[in-house]
């Protein structure tokens, strides 16, 4: 951006010369700065940074190059752009005389146009590329977060696979008890929930046919109006835990059943006085 900037500037100064005088002696200042002109077009000149590169590429310069190849490939440099500036010098002296001022002047106006144009060029090409940079910044900065969010999507779901691959324990008062659990979302919030930690419930005899604690927490419900029998396991009013011993009548949400206990057995486990119940996960 800057070197076409600066060729557009160098364009346009030649371009609004009011008149063209033919060099016969130039003064020591304007020597310097033609000079000082002519290095800075040169060294932010894109078209010559482009060539260099274009140049290493062929010959295979490339890498990191020890201090005597550095060193050689400066003077080289150096010494190449010297002999072309000396014979561009040259030829302009060999001719300069047989230039008129008509000539001179139509001379300026096609390199004032020149370098307008190709100052305009390099200018906008600049832009688009700095916009196409700015682009793939960007695309790239988002292709991160997908990537990102796609990695936190992945872990969720291997989590919630995990879970779902886990099975729930059930113990009473110490014993572990064989449940065939449901398959519904209140099942698989009780399974998240017992993903932090072990959940031990303190429960109540009631109505000489369940026994009946709290979660501590609002579990998702979908009551149903059902007859229960011995060894069901039912979620009452969305956060309490029912465990049957006989049968009842009511509008329950169905969790589990307990398999392998007769009724008798279930009496005998749930109908001599208040339990612990302790639901637990396990691979």
């Amino acid at each position: 951006m800057v070197g076409g900037i600066l060729i557009l500037l160098f364009g346009i100064g030649i371009l609004c010369k009011k008149e063209s005088v033919m060099i016969q002696r130039e003064s020591r200042g304007r020597l310097v700065f033609c000079f000082l002109s002519a290095f800075i077009t040169a060294l932010v000149n894109p078209a010559t940074i482009l060539s260099f590169m274009t140049a290493f590429a062929a010959f295979g310069i490339h890498g990191t190059l020890d201090v005597g190849q550095g060193t050689a490939l400066i003077v080289g440099i150096l010494t190449g752009t010297l002999c072309w500036w000396l014979a561009l010098s040259g030829v302009t002296v060999r001719f300069r005389d047989r230039v008129t001022g008509k000539i001179y002047w139509y001379l300026n106006g096609a390199l004032g146009c020149l370098m307008t144009g190709f100052g305009l060029v390099l200018a906008a090409q600049s832009e688009k590329m700095q916009n196409e940079t700015d682009g793939k910044l960007s695309s790239t900065v988002e292709t991160i977060g997908f990537s990102e969010q796609d990695g936190a999507a992945e872990n969720e779901m291997a989590g919630e696979k995990e879970q779902e691959e886990m099975r729930m324990e059930m113990k009473i008062d110490g014993e572990l008890v064989a449940v065939e659990w449901e398959d519904n979302e209140s099942v698989a919030a009780l399974k998240a929930l017992l993903g932090k930690e072990p959940v031990s419930i303190q429960m109540s005899m009631y109505g000489g046919f369940e026994q009946v604690g709290s979660f501590g927490t609002e579990l998702p419900r979908a009551d149903e109006q059902t007859t229960t029998q011995a060894g069901d396991i039912v979620l009452y009013s969305g956060d309490q835990m029912v465990v049957f011993y006989g049968s009842n009548s009511w509008a329950y949400t169905r969790l589990g059943r307990i398999t392998d206990k007769s009724t008798e057995e279930m009496e005998e486990l749930l109908g001599g006085g208040d339990v612990t119940i302790t639901l637990t996960l396990r691979s």
